[in-house]
């Protein structure tokens, strides 16, 4: 098609929508005061709010919610913590439009209406004049003959709150051209065809009033109070789908919710997914509950300017697109704006002819059918792909339900015949999916992504038990490794060791949770406890074995008499022939050492601990021993030691001798402390004596003297620090008892009530005295109440103020609502 057509007379006007930054305020860097909203149930909620947080009530709406102006000293970060939202403002371009006439029908210069069969559709249907089209923008030019007809009478206009068609005359442009590609009347020889016909065009004029005394336009702006306004008015006043050609970032919690009840009253809603060519997200198209449509060239190509992001659903046809203008004039437009209005007028279309479709049904219908382009499937360009309102009036789906055996539920999806679909896979714990099959004996295969169905089908989902494996650790005989399938047990194996009875598997090394057989659900490890049930005892002669024997565990020990070149004197417990064994019964494996008597006696000189052995000495009868110099013996916390001899003497032996070290202590009182505490109380306050600390285990200490703490007067606790009997040191900590003061301490207590409530004064106490009050609360009038908590004492009062605030009940909302304060943002056609 050639676009430049001077006969046709038509201007060229490309509109791209700008979205601009947003601006953040923080509490000490704006000047100017901000404006908030918050949702709301009463103007007397709203005045209430705007006292309570020192701002200026500027405006209550029917719609649910008020508009506060701050002080410009407030933190708009804690505002914000408390719910509310910046009343962002929204703004267009300078108006582009040019003003060249056009007299001829462009119905051929719609290369929309073909692509996506418009043309085709409209053999089955047209528009039902029962259906009503909201489009929220600039207004629309109400003398149009395109709209003859067609605009609502409860056309509205939120920014003077006036309701009818002259309160939503177009001074933009920008809402007269999407209403054209929506509902341009068509077969009137008069310039351009929109895609359904019939049905009313709800118009909301939503753009603000310019002040004068600015050199701004403020008619170029939107704010989010009026937004929330007309997707409110919408939805009250019984609209089927709202078409929003608008963009800009930012969220708004208010707008979400209004988005939200209009979704949940059964009203699509539609929006352009922007013009910035990248993919920030931008609103309204972003919010949930909202159709986001991308734009494509003639050529079916996306546009470089369309925002794409995974909010993209659908994208239909907006470059160059034929619209009608100002003063029943047509120009050339291209933007996502133009082609959000191709989707909403083909929902129009399609609802009109199949109204008993869900809103749910009417949207799966329109993704199935959408003409793939992009990548395979949904895209974050395309979305779902390019709409085709012909193909989704005709669509008659079939009906694929799951049969999952109570592990994943996947809901029934309607799919076209003959085409491939794909769903994610059900999931079953200990189970491996081994795929779709269209019997329940598992023997028809369905090969998803792939197959295709001709009828209503249930697929059949295929399990198999996933395989685990239970180990064995064992140091006794060696247990292989045993796979198990999920749920299924095993045959427990019996390891063995010698000289120990098997007691068992255990989860963990400790053996202190043990296994019983149960099924398997994963794989893990076993241990085997054995106990000893024999112990080996080794005799030794000379330090060489001469025998051993295996003795059950508690049974006697069987002692021989071994042959040697001296008379045998017994067993011993070390080489050095220390302690003798008498003999007994076997507990642990053992070693004895045989002693003859070869004329020596056995002197053992003991280590610091007097524990451990030091030396050994082997000395004939009459000979004197080595003396070896003394052990060191390592300091304490509290004394410091010196080697000043051995216990005995070591000359003339004549007999086995143990010898043990002797040391000098030097004693110092570092390691001490007194432990800290009140050294003042008052009369009859209780007082507890935490004590010393004392760190040298070799210390212990007793305590002297307590405290009467009903007796005014100074008294002294002293510590007496003993080493074993010997007081070697002593600390002493002086407390006084002195006159009280006077505490009124509040029992807990709830503070804030709402009017009707019903409160308890919980009362107060004191350390010394009866507390007395006066005061009441009456919860049926709102307002600050005092109740005063008084103690007299040594004829002096004290007192103690509680204060219980009474506020309005508040309004009863069902659901709970998170408020974000939002990106202030600009919105812009």
């Amino acid at each position: 098609m050639n676009m430049i057509n001077i006969s046709k007379k038509i201007s060229f006007i490309f509109i791209i929508l700008c979205f601009l930054s947003v601006a953040f305020f923080d509490g000490n860097d704006y000047i100017e005061p901000i404006e908030l909203m918050y949702d709301v149930a009463s103007i007397e909620e709203a005045n209430e709010i705007a006292k309570t947080y020192h701002m200026t009530l500027k405006e209550f709406s029917d719609y649910g919610f008020a508009i506060f102006e701050t002080d410009k000293k407030q933190d708009i970060v804690e505002l914000e913590s408390l719910g509310f939202s910046v009343n962002g403002t929204l703004e267009t371009l300078e108006n582009p439009w040019q003003t060249n006439v056009i007299n001829d029908p462009f119905y051929s210069d719609q290369y929309a209406i073909p692509m996506m069969e418009v043309n085709h559709a409209w053999a089955i249907e047209e528009g039902s004049p029962d259906y009503l089209i909201a489009i929220i923008d600039t207004g629309i030019d109400t003398d149009h003959p395109e709209f003859i007809g067609r605009i609502s009478e409860l056309s509205y206009n939120p920014v003077t709150e006036e309701v009818g068609i002259s309160a939503v005359e177009d001074d933009q442009g920008h809402g007269t051209s999407v209403a054209g590609v929506i509902g341009a009347n068509k077969n009137n020889n008069q310039g351009i065809a929109g895609i359904v016909q019939n049905s009313k065009l709800l118009v909301i004029k939503t753009n603000s009033l310019d002040n004068p005394s600015t050199s701004d336009d403020e008619s170029e702006t939107y704010s989010d109070a009026n937004l929330v306004k007309a997707i409110r008015y919408a939805t009250l006043h019984g609209a089927d789908v709202i078409n929003m050609s608008l963009g800009g970032p930012g969220y708004n919690n208010t707008v979400q919710n209004a988005i939200n009840d209009a979704h949940d009253a059964g009203v699509i809603v539609v929006a352009s997914s922007g013009n910035s060519g990248n993919d920030t997200l931008q609103y309204p198209a972003s919010y949930q509950n909202v159709i986001s449509v991308g734009a494509v060239e003639e050529d079916m190509g996306i546009t470089s300017y369309s925002t794409f992001n995974s909010f993209v659903d659908l994208s239909a046809p907006g470059s160059l697109i034929v619209v009608t203008d100002l003063d029943g004039e047509y120009a050339w437009a291209s933007g996502t704006s133009f082609a959000a209005p191709q989707v909403t007028g083909s929902i129009a279309l399609m609802q009109s002819y199949l109204p008993e479709l869900t809103d749910n049904q009417v949207i799966d219908r329109l993704y199935l059918t959408a003409m793939d382009r992009g990548e395979v499937g949904e895209d974050d360009y395309y979305g779902w792909g390019i709409i085709n309102v012909y193909q989704a009036m005709l669509l008659d789906p079939i009906l694929v339900t799951f049969e999952t055996y109570g592990t994943t539920i996947i809901e029934p999806i309607e799919i076209p015949k003959d085409e491939t679909f794909t769903v994610n896979p059900p999931t079953k714990v200990g189970h491996v999916f081994d795929g779709w099959y269209l019997d329940e004996a598992y023997t028809m295969f369905f090969d998803m992504g792939v197959d295709t169905l001709n009828e209503d089908t249930t697929l059949y989902a295929k399990f198999s038990p996933r395989t685990y494996i239970v180990s064995f650790i064992s140091d006794g005989s060696q247990v292989e490794d045993i796979p198990v399938l999920y749920g299924e047990t095993f045959e427990v194996p019996i390891p063995t060791k010698e000289g120990h009875s098997f007691e068992g598997w255990f989860y963990d090394e400790t053996f202190e949770t043990p296994y019983y057989v149960k099924p398997v659900t994963q794989g893990f490890t076993l241990y085997a406890k054995f106990i000893r049930t024999a112990f080996i005892v080794n005799f030794y002669i000379d330090d060489v074995l001469d025998d051993y024997a295996y003795v059950n565990n508690g049974q006697p020990i069987d002692l021989y008499t071994p042959i040697g070149d001296n008379d045998f004197i017994g067993w011993y417990l070390e080489p050095t022939f220390i302690t003798p064994f008498e003999g007994g019964n076997a507990t642990e494996d053992l070693d004895l050492y045989a002693r003859f008597d070869d004329g020596r006696f056995v002197i053992t000189y003991y280590d610091s601990d007097q524990t451990s052995v030091y030396l050994t000495q082997y000395v004939k009868e009459g000979l004197n021993a080595i003396t070896p110099e003394g052990p060191e013996k390592p300091s304490s916390p509290s004394f410091d030691f010196i080697f000043i001899g051995w216990s005995q003497d070591d000359q003339n032996i004549t007999s086995d001798l143990s010898i043990y070290p002797i040391y000098e202590a030097t004693y110092n009182n570092r390691s001490i402390t007194i432990l800290p505490s009140l050294d003042t109380i008052g009369l009859n306050q209780s007082w507890e004596d935490p004590g010393i600390l004392v760190e040298d285990e070799l210390l212990s200490y007793e305590v002297v003297g307590s405290v009467d703490h009903t007796t005014l007067g100074r008294y002294e606790i002293t510590y007496q620090i003993y080493l074993d009997d010997e007081m070697i040191d002593e600390m002493t900590r002086y407390v006084y008892v002195v006159e009280p003061r006077v505490i009124i301490t509040l029992n807990p207590d709830v503070t804030t009530l709402y009017e009707g409530d019903t409160y308890i004064d919980q009362g107060a106490f004191s350390n010394v005295g009866e507390v007395m009050s006066r005061g009441n609360v009456d919860t049926n009038v709102r307002g600050t109440y005092v109740i005063t908590y008084a103690v007299i004492y040594n004829e002096q009062t004290y007192e103690k103020n509680k204060y219980v605030y009474v506020l309005r009940a508040p309004r009863v909302n069902p659901e709970e609502t998170e408020y974000i304060i939002p990106e202030k943002k600009e919105w812009m056609i």
